[in-house]
């Protein structure tokens, strides 16, 4: 069984397709990390539907953000990410996501990037309204690909702590692995549930 899920996975790389591992932070929508290739080898984001991801990779300290915003969240979170690096001049920036369109979100954010006097390298839009993509940024060699999410990276009871904070207000949250720490993430203790077999 290994051997042909390995098998599967050798086939999804193969195809332009990387695979997930539980071992890659992941970023929720309305959330962003900011990290290096010393803290992990790759960061990732799922589902970008109508969301869109935002990476931001700096090749010289190979540093990077990946921030999954959606139609609610403030465009002006996008000043938070950037603070994050010490140099503006150097950054490659990429927009992943989103539907095909003027007034869509995608060139919202490109609008107002390039208002900041950043340009926007690289943007990949969903072909059509069924499809949603997932990213991952290798922040060694600072490419990104799209991959199939097959791993959790976080519990059960994290997701939907980060789901349920979403809820209220327009603001992104800083992923808790993040380079100096994130924002709190709430999860209730609930008792287990009496199963009987």
């Amino acid at each position: 069984m290994k051997k042909i899920i390995g098998l599967l996975l050798s086939l999804i790389s193969c195809l332009g397709y990387s695979s997930d591992s539980p071992e890659y932070p992941e970023v929720f929508q309305r959330e962003y990390i900011f990290t290096n290739y010393k803290a992990f080898e790759k960061i990732q984001t799922y589902g970008l539907s109508t969301c869109v991801a935002v990476i931001v990779y700096n090749s010289e300290l190979k540093e990077g953000a990946l921030a999954h915003f959606d139609a609610r969240t403030r465009l002006s979170e996008l000043d938070v990410i950037l603070k994050n690096f010490s140099h503006l001049s150097n950054l490659r920036i990429e927009l992943y996501g989103g539907k095909i369109g003027e007034k869509d979100l995608i060139f919202k954010i490109k609008k107002y990037l390039n208002e900041l006097g950043l340009k926007v390298f690289k943007i990949k839009q969903n072909e059509n309204s069924a499809a949603s993509m997932s990213v991952m940024l290798d922040l060694d060699s600072g490419i990104t690909s799209e991959y199939t999410e097959i791993y959790p990276s976080s519990d059960y009871q994290t997701s939907l702590a980060k789901i349920n904070r979403i809820k209220f207000g327009r603001r992104l949250f800083r992923h808790e692995l993040s380079i100096g720490g994130g924002d709190l993430v709430e999860v209730e203790d609930r008792p287990s549930l009496p199963f009987s077999f």
